[in-house]
């Protein structure tokens, strides 16, 4: 049930409405929140806005759930090598999730 719900709130199409479904997904801290949100960083398809969304449910899922896919993803945001430039508030979150 949980799957589909998520599933559900994230068939979008826009950057309004993957605002409004992460702001759901960052109180979801499982594995599928994870994974979408691990989706939606460092690409050219997403506002900045959506990016942060991202980057904080990343923060709020399990660190076990890391990997290093993520961890480069991570890395390059903070050295600003993604196709979109990242902004100091992306930089400094990455650095956060990768304290963790």
């Amino acid at each position: 049930i949980v799957t589909k719900f998520i599933h559900d709130i994230s068939n979008c199409d826009n950057d309004k409405c993957w605002l409004k479904a992460l702001r759901v997904l960052r109180n979801l801290p499982i594995n599928a929140s994870y994974d979408l949100a691990q989706g939606l960083l460092c690409t050219n398809k997403h506002s900045r806005e959506v990016q942060m969304a991202a980057l904080h449910v990343i923060k709020a899922a399990d660190p076990s759930l890391y990997d290093m896919k993520l961890i480069n993803t991570l890395i390059k945001l903070f050295r600003n090598t993604c196709p979109q430039p990242t902004s100091t508030g992306e930089s400094q979150l990455a650095v956060d999730i990768l304290l963790k």
